[in-house]
Formats: C-alpha cells, structure tokens, sequence
C-alpha cells in the first residue's frame, strides 16, 4: 500500500492541513526495535504487560465515561 500517495490526496481533499504527515506516517510505518534495560537497569522501571495496560486503559475511559 503506498500511504505516501494516499495522505496527499486526503490532504488534497480538505482545506486544513493533513492531521497525519508523510513524514509522520513514515514513522509509524517504521520498524522501531528499543530496548527497555537502561531505564530498567538506572530507574528500577519494570514494565506492564500489554493485557493489563490494555484492562487498564478500558477501565479508566469506562470510567470517565468516555465509551
């Protein structure tokens, strides 16, 4: 799928500038590989599994009631 191609022509069709960039899109598109261990090894930071995060995060916009 060519998104550069398709975010222009969105952008083409409204009088305001594009929400999504190409140069944002690239990135999200990126193959991003990091690493947690420094801020594990420096902060003590411990990282929360995408299943609680995920509860978490439905939880908090069920309570705000935002869905």
């Amino acid at each position: 799928m060519d998104y550069h191609s398709n975010a222009q022509g969105f952008a083409r069709l409204g009088s305001s500038p594009p929400l999504l960039t190409i140069g944002l899109i690239q990135k999200l598109f990126s193959d991003w590989h990091i690493s947690i261990a420094k801020a594990t090894k420096e902060l003590g930071y411990v990282s929360t599994p995408f299943s609680d995060g995920l509860m978490a995060t439905i939880n908090w916009l069920k309570h705000e009631r935002l869905i």
